[in-house]
């Protein structure tokens, strides 16, 4: 599915991303509790790099609301078991998928991922208590590609060895906006070529990255599945589907507080003596 969407895009749909409405805000999928149907018509605004009226494709749109429904249907998958066990079995089931994700450079399936596993109301769950070792630190090693990913505009390209790579797109758009930032010229006219060879160095990578394709087969039973079930959560709210389920929150002893008034009792006691 993700590679399908990308091998749409061309370099140049990077281009001009923030008048289209892409910003750091789009990033903060951890907060979400309910699916942000995006408004990419109110994003925009008027300082275009284009001339004149030039309208992109939606490509980058279907992209970064396909990774954000990702995000959202990982959050809800979680907080819809039924048990402990079939909670935990899950977290640890797309940590590993994250991490394969990652092993493959599907780096943006892996992000999407991520950041449903680092939702706020996700990660306050009792089970990550219980989570294997060998999950955490995974998890780790991918809050750690996370970061180089944001931190390295060009780090991907560095470890390139002509194999199949999916960026995440949405580091990606930050990354190119950060280096079309400013004017395009100097004060005395002339062009500044060296911030426009930069720009095309950044958004060439994604030429390179599309010359290689995977090759699994396509399982189109698979994906109808995922996709309806993806569609089916985006309707809901997370924090409902949590508060359906008494193991989504930590329990507190019912013995737990007049103990702890009975230490105090206790101390006090002992200091009048």
């Amino acid at each position: 599915m993700q590679q399908g969407l990308f091998r749409k895009c061309h370099p140049v749909h990077f281009l001009n991303s923030k008048v289209q409405g892409v910003g750091v805000t789009l990033a903060d999928v951890g907060s979400w509790i309910s699916a942000n149907k995006l408004n990419w018509e109110e994003g925009q605004c008027t300082n275009s790099l284009f001339v004149g009226s030039y309208t992109q494709d939606a490509v980058i749109q279907l992209l970064i609301e396909h990774a954000q429904s990702v995000s959202y249907w990982v959050a809800a998958e979680i907080l819809s078991s039924h048990s402990s066990k079939a909670q935990l079995a899950l977290l640890s089931k797309f940590i590993h998928v994250a991490k394969i994700c990652q092993d493959i450079k599907n780096y943006a399936t892996c992000i999407a991922i991520v950041d449903g596993l680092e939702n706020i109301i996700v990660r306050q769950l009792p089970a990550w208590r219980n989570l294997p070792s060998k999950s955490a630190q995974l998890l780790d090693e991918l809050g750690a590609l996370k970061v180089f990913l944001k931190d390295d505009n060009l780090g991907l390209m560095r470890n390139y060895k002509n194999e199949p790579t999916i960026p995440c797109i949405l580091l990606f758009l930050l990354h190119v906006q950060q280096v079309e930032l400013g004017g395009f010229t100097l004060a005395n006219g002339m062009y500044k070529w060296a911030k426009m060879r930069a720009i095309s160095k950044v958004i060439d990578q994604i030429r390179a990255f599309k010359q290689n394709a995977y090759k699994f087969s396509r399982h189109t039973e698979l994906q109808t599945s995922l996709h309806a079930r993806m569609e089916e959560y985006m309707d809901q709210n997370l924090q409902t589907l949590a508060t359906q389920h008494d193991l989504n929150f930590h329990k507190i002893s019912s013995n737990k507080l007049p103990n702890a008034f009975r230490r105090m009792k206790d101390k006090l006691q002992g200091k009048g003596d």
